[in-house]
């Protein structure tokens, strides 16, 4: 991936701080998500996903303030079915959180695929419902 320095706007296909922001993965109402590498010494990478306030709400301290407490609390949670905190800052006075990325069709995918095949088997619509149960459990 080639690196570019950052630029007002998007930051996709761009370096933020010490992660390049390789593509999009979602986006929500406090941000954007990135698919991130993290480029150190003699050939080591790794894949995180970068969370950033959208540009236009860096500057409300309510926001701010939520981003906050979201990066304090999850960084306290340890569970296999709850992502990690791997890093928290501020870039050009945009924050941002570090996240472990994890490789794999979106839940979304999944239920579009399941409903194309004629619905979710009873076990796996089970297995993930407790999965979800116990990392929220986890947060709690």
């Amino acid at each position: 991936m080639k690196r570019t320095p950052l630029a007002v706007g998007g930051y996709e296909g761009k370096t933020f701080g010490r992660y390049f922001l390789a593509r999009l993965l979602a986006r929500g109402g406090m941000g954007i998500v990135y698919l991130g590498r993290l480029d150190g010494p003699m050939g080591f990478e790794k894949l995180v996903a970068v969370k950033v306030i959208h540009p236009e709400l860096v500057t409300d301290r309510h926001v701010l303030s939520m981003f906050l407490d979201e990066a304090r609390l999850a960084a306290r949670i340890n569970h296999g079915n709850v992502c990690s905190i791997l890093d928290f800052g501020t870039y050009r006075d945009t924050p941002y959180l570090v996240m472990e990325y994890l490789h794999g069709a979106t839940f979304s995918a999944m239920i579009r695929r399941c409903l194309d095949a004629g619905g979710m088997p009873p076990q796996i619509a089970a297995k993930v419902v407790a999965d979800a149960a116990r990392g929220l459990h986890a947060a709690h």
